[in-house]
């Protein structure tokens, strides 16, 4: 039942959270959100709230969550920020509500063990991996496994503490595709499938964590086949939502590979060869051989077919990673290919019937399963040969996988009239069915532009009213302020005399130079203690490389070493240097000294080379709109916030953020993007940047001593 009150009385100094703390107060702008949240989910509404770091975000969420009367669904853009959630947040709601919090946390099929298949794999290991000399660390990850084993409570590959081989990964990790089913297979029987057991304490949770990814695939499958990954759930809220988008383009689109035809062959003949053993069929039989291998052999030739039909798309690319494919790039030939290889697979998907009187359950299940991924092959196909009809919304590329050759993509240009559809478009609570969410809560630091929530909202799909009446809101917005003191905290340093970084070659090679002097200069000042985001590898390579030896800190680079653990390697070492990209601008926390320089190389438009961003322009420029103004800035806007963000995450923190773009300064859209940053002090002159950090050093000492200094 909505009560108004309940929220400000739970995070009061006298309510169930402050009993957790010995220095508790009330943070206004997380109760303010948590409200917002409660309100949408009890009356049925949206919610678009940016909530600068430092809110307590995850928190206010949560205590919204419980408190509303219906099931959550909390879905994340980033492994951190789930690991966060689960490790921390979800656990100390467990204790501040007791037994009435109950959560848990669900990932997509494959990140599960399935012990059936590890026992199969532990006794048989394919030839092919003793062939690769990967014998021995086969048998040490095997033996880690089951150490793993016993004391692993959700069966979660990702907690293993190593990185399994590929190949041993895909072999043991829970499939659909080799799935004898809940009331088949004898490990689900006893409550040991790990991938079940997660899925039915999902099913009964008041609260469930996954991540946007599996979010989208479950949207597509409930909309478009019927079939859903997670459970039902009365509201939606999800964090970093300003990556929806991006997450969302991926998997409303295809890929096709000739691995996908390969792919295909290994499942249907696995499928084939346990028919004997499951339903009783002879082996020896000359019929059954018989059947084997003339389905291997009409598998072998839509093999051969696929890959003459990737032949034709194997363009000469040299360091290009991906060409925009048109109409015309698809042929009369090449359609007439395709149709071949659709009847070729059509005629065994029939022969998949043969044995079906001898079927048993599990094997029925595998057989639907090999004729599902037959039909998603065609569908991929089919959807190739008519690019004629679809080239308006829809835009077609090419890519070069590790072994060079080409794969197929496809994606909507504007993924805007899905969301609305299948996320966004609420019903009045009148018109509401069991079953329905009611409510959908984006919450991000960066979900503005200039103040504004209209560029999030056209990109999605978020319509301010019920599409039932026009007169009343389904979306609420909110926009609350920053806690932290940027005014007095946080510098922004913008360079002068550097050369345009989108110039011709020979000024980009002098923008490097200068953006070297720069990182250089301001590290020595920073003591390393540095963050260096740049807008594509090839910068970094070259920047790292020219530092490299020059300073007396430890340099880092993300083109080295994982993500993960170049996250520990910068924490751990305090005066070190980190230099990466993209997955770096967002999603990651340094608090402390250790991030006490932020170095931005330049404005992060989008690539317009990317075969999306520029489909998305060409839209735009053939409807006559204002493609710069009206998509390409606001998406750098959101992006470099984010990475300005990386520096400011508690109140303590100080330091200063270099942006080394002479366009903030120079061009008309400059100002836009330095207004939408978080008001700090801002200089051109690096002698006050000196001074600064002399007078962060005071600062620090003085917090040390327990004192608090503006």
């Amino acid at each position: 039942m909505y009560d108004e009150s309940i929220i400000k009385s739970t995070f009061a100094e006298n309510g169930p959270i402050a009993s957790q703390f010995k220095n508790y107060s009330v943070r206004n702008q997380q109760v303010k959100l948590s409200e917002a949240i409660y309100d949408a989910c009890e009356n049925c509404t949206n919610l678009l709230a940016e909530a600068p770091t430092g809110i307590g975000k995850s928190m206010a969420g949560l205590v919204a969550a419980h408190r509303q009367s219906g099931t959550v669904l909390i879905a994340t853009a980033t492994k951190a920020l789930q690991e966060q959630y689960f490790n921390k947040d979800l656990p100390f709601m467990k204790k501040v509500f007791g037994d009435a919090f109950t959560y848990a946390m669900l990932k997509g099929r494959n990140n599960y063990l399935c012990l059936k298949r590890f026992q199969e794999f532990k006794f048989n290991p394919p030839k092919s991996l003793w062939m690769k000399d990967f014998g021995q660390t086969v048998k040490q990850q095997i033996q880690a496994i089951d150490e793993w084993l016993k004391t692993s409570t959700y069966g979660d590959l990702d907690s293993l503490g190593f990185n399994l081989l590929p190949e041993i990964r895909n072999a043991i990790c829970s499939s659909s595709d080799d799935c004898d089913g809940k009331k088949e297979c004898l490990f689900a029987k006893s409550g040991q499938c790990s991938y079940y057991t997660n899925k039915t304490k999902a099913d009964s949770s008041k609260v469930v964590l996954v991540n946007i990814d599996l979010l989208c695939t479950d949207l597509i499958m409930r909309n478009m086949y019927h079939a859903s990954v997670l459970p039902k759930c009365d509201s939606i809220i999800i964090d970093e939502a300003h990556e929806l988008e991006n997450i969302f383009s991926k998997y409303i689109g295809f890929s096709l590979s000739e691995n996908a035809f390969r792919l295909l062959h290994g499942v249907i003949i696995n499928f084939i060869k346990k028919i004997p053993n499951e339903c009783g069929v002879d082996k020896n039989s000359k019929e059954y051989s018989g059947y084997l291998t003339s389905v291997d052999f009409d598998l072998l030739d839509i093999n051969g077919l696929s890959t003459q039909l990737f032949d034709n798309f194997d363009y000469e690319h040299d360091k290009v990673t991906s060409i925009r494919i048109f109409s015309n790039d698809v042929s009369e030939g090449i359609i007439e290919l395709i149709k071949k290889i659709v009847d070729n697979l059509y005629y065994v998907r029939e022969r998949l019937n043969y044995y079906n009187r001898y079927f048993v359950e599990k094997t029925k299940n595998k057989c639907e399963s090999a004729k599902s991924q037959i039909d998603s092959i065609v569908d991929r196909l089919l959807n190739i040969a008519n690019i004629q009809k679809r080239i308006d919304d829809f835009v077609y590329w090419i890519e070069f996988n590790n072994r060079d050759r080409p794969v197929i993509n496809c994606s909507p240009i504007d993924i805007s009239t899905y969301l609305k559809k299948w996320l966004f478009d609420r019903k009045l609570p009148s018109e509401l069915s069991l079953g329905d969410v009611r409510s959908v809560v984006l919450m991000s630091a960066t979900l503005t532009t200039n103040k504004s929530f209209e560029f999030m909202k056209s990109r999605m799909g978020v319509c301010t009213y019920y599409p039932s009446d026009n007169s009343l809101e389904q979306t609420k917005e909110l926009l609350l302020h920053s806690e932290f003191d940027f005014k007095h905290n946080c510098l922004l340093y913008l360079p002068r005399g550097l050369s345009d970084p989108s110039g011709v070659s020979k000024t980009r090679d002098v923008f490097t130079s200068q953006l070297v002097m720069n990182i250089e200069r301001l590290a020595k000042v920073s003591q390393g203690r540095m963050l260096c985001l740049f807008t594509s590898n090839a910068e970094l390579q070259k920047v790292y490389s020219q530092l490299k030896g020059k300073l007396p800190y430890k340099m880092f680079s993300q083109l080295e070493y994982p993500k993960r653990e170049l996250i520990e390697m910068f924490k751990n070492d305090i005066n070190s240097i980190l230099f990466a990209t993209s997955s770096f601008w967002t999603g990651v926390s340094f608090e402390g000294e250790t991030c006490s320089a932020v170095v931005i190389d330049r404005i992060p438009f989008p690539v317009p080379t990317d075969p999306i961003i520029e489909a998305r322009i060409d839209k735009l420029k053939k409807e006559r709109k204002d493609w710069f103004g009206k998509y390409y800035l606001p998406m750098a806007m959101l992006t470099i916030q984010q990475g300005f963000g990386r520096l400011i995450r508690t109140n303590t923190d100080m330091g200063c953020v270099m942006i080394c773009d002479r366009r903030l300064v120079t061009k008309p859209y400059g100002n836009k993007i330095v207004q939408s940053l978080p008001k700090s002090l801002r200089t051109s002159n690096f002698e006050k940047v000196e001074l600064f950090f002399n007078v962060c050093e005071r600062k620090r000492n003085l917090f040390e001593k327990g004192r608090v200094l503006k």
